[in-house]
């Protein structure tokens, strides 16, 4: 674990200066926001919008109007969702509780959907009660449009409301803390890995999720304890996942070593009408469409193994492992845009290397000066790495 929480120092030092975006970080148990910088811009929610849906899941099993164990069918509207998704069929079923795992664990728009459904009847349905209990709660600044965080014009919030978020589902919901600090999840024979790196990473960490679209860049609400003291961080339009990462990690560092000192006061909940989103400032684009389709992932894409051959050029190994899922856990640390604007792209390769473990997560499509001066700067801080070349990669087979 060590190793990995230097991947991801390194891989954000490589990354270059985060650009200027919204972050917070507040003492869970009194509120008190301890730092807040851009903290009620308006921001694409992306993914951290399943954390409503969260909520209002939740809030139906304490009411005893649904069951964990309950079935839930999976509607067509449902089943059409594009990744992230679990690839439910229409027709097929699934229940509340794996929905929950994997709308969290995975970002699952598919499950997303069906839980949405289940509980209003249709999604549009739904949002109207998302954004309803957002006001419940104490969210003055966000509008839901759907279940899942797919873009919309629209869907809006605030890293002060996002915190206040977590804070709530933390606090009302203490029997199901547990659903937020998944690292894995079990679906049929597989065991997928959490996108939210950060629990792999930081030490105290147990919540909460990650969320990533273009225009929103790379999302984050985390909750960490120490010494029986809780933080909660939230970093919004990060440019790559190791900035997220690096970012999270040093909003939480300076929160527990005492650095913060509250600066607000918790608010009182307040409820009211609905904001008009048309007045609010319209949150900015981090990524642009070209940029985007440059760096070729996005977080249904993050843990998958795709084929090293298909990108010529070098790579760079990062360590060997005896499963597939440890290796993917360092890939979620360092992730997969290291060296984006060379071509880089990371994956896991299993290759028999004598007297090694077979799974090696590796970046791969870089030039030669690229792959041997990231090992440089990686061995230089005591990591693992090694240069791959060309006719390695194009040996090497999925994992």
């Amino acid at each position: 674990m060590a190793r990995l929480g230097l991947l991801v120092a390194i891989f954000a030092l490589l990354a270059g200066p985060a650009a200027a975006a919204p972050r917070l970080v507040l003492d869970a148990a009194s509120g008190a926001v301890l730092l807040a910088e851009e903290a009620d811009r308006p921001w694409y929610p992306a993914s951290l919008t399943k954390m409503m849906t969260a909520y209002l899941v939740l809030a139906e099993l304490r009411g005893g109007r649904m069951a964990a164990d309950e079935v839930l069918k999976v509607s067509p509207h449902a089943a059409a969702q594009p990744p992230t998704e679990l690839g439910l069929r229409a027709g097929a079923t699934i229940t509340v509780r794996d929905a929950l795992a994997a709308l969290i664990v995975r970002s699952a728009n598919d499950a997303a959907v069906v839980l949405a459904e289940r509980v209003a009847g249709t999604e549009p349905d739904f949002a109207r009660r998302m954004t309803q209990a957002a006001r419940d709660i104490g969210l003055r600044s966000t509008v839901f449009r759907n279940a899942s965080g797919l873009p919309d014009p629209e869907q809006v919030t605030t890293a002060r409301d996002m915190a206040k978020l977590a804070a709530a589902l933390w606090r009302d919901f203490p029997e199901h803390r547990a659903l937020f600090g998944l690292r894995e999840l079990a679906w049929k024979g597989r065991s997928l890995p959490t996108y939210n790196g950060i629990l792999v990473s930081y030490p105290g960490a147990d919540g909460f999720k990650t969320g990533f679209t273009c225009a929103a860049g790379y999302n984050l609400v985390a909750t960490a304890e120490r010494d029986g003291r809780r933080l909660i961080g939230v970093v919004l339009g990060a440019p790559s996942r190791p900035e997220r990462a690096a970012a999270m990690t040093n909003l939480l560092n300076r929160g527990f070593s005492g650095a913060l000192p509250a600066v607000a006061k918790p608010g009182r909940k307040r409820s009211g009408p609905l904001a008009a989103p048309a007045s609010w400032r319209r949150p900015p684009t981090v990524l642009d469409a070209e940029t985007c389709a440059a760096r070729g992932t996005d977080e249904e894409t993050a843990g998958r193994t795709v084929a090293a051959s298909n990108n010529p050029g070098h790579g760079v190994v990062l360590g060997h492992f005896q499963t597939e899922h440890l290796a993917r856990l360092v890939l979620l640390r360092g992730k997969a845009q290291l060296g984006s604007d060379k071509g880089g792209l990371a994956t896991v390769v299993r290759r028999k290397t004598a007297g090694k473990p077979p799974f090696q997560p590796i970046i791969v499509g870089l030039s030669a000066d690229s792959a041997t001066a990231l090992c440089n700067k990686l061995r230089l801080a005591g990591g693992y790495c090694v240069v791959m070349k060309p006719a390695g990669i194009k040996a090497a087979r999925p994992g």
